[in-house]
């Protein structure tokens, strides 16, 4: 039996140091475990980021799903909500991104998604899954198969089918060279918007600065807005369900604040609507979206916990502190590319500037 290393096992996601605490046999531990949690049978979709480990990790909790007795189908590489879009969407049994999001390079990891797209994290599904991991009872009765199928044509697709934005829009990007530039370079320009970027090109040891989209990291953007004259600039973290904003005077915006500008533009168009955010939220944001008619649901932090409100609660948006934004439209995922996306329909619609909007949100000192 494979001894899986239990630290591993994260709050909502599966994460660890790959060729030390995350080993291409343990790939294939999780992939058995996975489809034994998933009753044996079934559809899965399987993506994963730019990682130099993330395709070897492939090809091994493959080989476990398939033994395990799914059908699976690699969309390739992909952001995560591209891949939380495919289960939801194609309507699958579940679904597993290799990626360990923000972190280094070194880093890698998987997040399990069931039907719909909801997440596997703590108190859904993840102790068990923990549990078939690490006391090897999981099963291998064989009969799955693999196929290759894309889903970036049916994402930028429906994406682009819900966001009505003016024609002309400049927009500045810093992908911090995971996977999102090439897939937010196309959704843009199928919205009518013109893009320019800095650390562009895919590359899973991260050049340029670490995939996370921190203040610090965002400085070379920052600058891009200013000199170019771009209506807004966004950053994306290494698998693309982050999105951190920076106005058009070079400033950086809160992930809070991003929330309540999305909440004012859709609250404005469905009054009482429902907002989820998180615990780490400011509470003049939330005062600030209840003022504007919106009913307000607290989460704790983690996507896994929003992204199951949202879901349950049908709700208009949900945000995170941290930048995780989240919207019906997408099936209630946290989606940087389509925030990205509708941040070009809120200007337009609004007729503002981002800086405009972003100090209209209060602040507690």
């Amino acid at each position: 039996m494979v001894d899986v290393d239990p630290s591993i096992f994260r709050a909502y996601d599966i994460r660890g140091v790959y060729g030390e605490t995350l080993r291409e046999e343990d790939a294939e531990v999780i992939g058995l475990s996975f489809a034994s949690y998933l009753g044996n049978r079934g559809v899965v979709a399987v993506g994963r980021d730019v990682r130099v480990s993330s395709k070897p990790l492939r090809d091994s909790l493959v080989k476990g799903l398939v033994e395990g007795g799914l059908k699976v189908v690699d969309i390739g590489v992909c952001s995560s909500p591209v891949l939380y879009f495919a289960v939801a969407h194609w309507s699958l049994a579940g679904g597993v991104m290799v990626t360990a999001s923000h972190n280094p390079p070194e880093w890698n990891g998987f997040k399990l998604c069931r039907e719909k797209g909801y997440i596997c994290g703590e108190g859904m599904g993840m102790e068990e899954i923990r549990r078939i991991a690490l006391s090897g009872e999981y099963s291998k009765p064989g009969g799955g198969s693999l196929e290759e199928r894309s889903a970036l044509e049916d994402y930028l697709k429906h994406t682009a089918s819900t966001v009505t934005a003016e024609k002309g829009l400049k927009v500045a990007l810093d992908p911090g060279n995971g996977v999102c530039g090439p897939i937010a370079e196309r959704a843009l320009k199928a919205i009518g918007c013109s893009t320019l970027g800095i650390n562009m090109e895919p590359d899973g040891r991260f050049p340029a600065h670490d995939p996370e989209p921190k203040p610090e990291n965002l400085g070379e953007l920052a600058k891009l807005v200013k000199a170019s004259k771009a209506d807004y600039g966004c950053g994306f973290d290494g698998d693309g369900d982050r999105a951190v904003f920076v106005d058009d005077l070079g400033r950086v915006v809160r992930g809070d604040v991003a929330t309540a500008v999305f909440a004012r533009y859709y609250l404005r168009r469905k009054p009482g609507g429902t907002i989820v955010v998180d615990v780490a939220s400011s509470m003049a944001v939330t005062e600030y979206i209840e003022k504007l008619g919106g009913r307000v649901v607290v989460s704790r932090v983690g996507h896994a916990y929003i992204m199951d409100k949202m879901l349950e609660l049908n709700a208009l948006l949900g945000g995170e502190e941290s930048s995780h934004l989240y919207f019906q439209e997408v099936y209630g995922f946290d989606d940087a590319v389509y925030a990205c996306m509708k941040m070009a329909e809120v200007l337009s619609k609004e007729g503002a500037k981002l800086s405009q909007l972003v100090d209209e949100v209060p602040t507690y000192p």
